[in-house]
């Protein structure tokens, strides 16, 4: 795993970071597994954890 910056994430998924041709305002990281495809909505999964508990 590697932690990545803007500039890497926009080497393999440019839309996470980029917006209208630049790159969003707010700070962006990601952990990356370079010889494997996988992505998760952090923000869906902390929801569907939400959802989970309230049930």
């Amino acid at each position: 795993m590697q932690l990545l910056e803007k500039e890497q994430i926009a080497e393999i998924e440019s839309k996470v970071v980029i917006i209208n041709g630049k790159f969003r305002p707010e700070p962006c990281i990601a952990l990356a597994c370079p010889d494997e495809y996988s992505a998760v909505d952090f923000n869906q999964l902390s929801k569907s954890f939400i959802m989970e508990f309230n049930k």
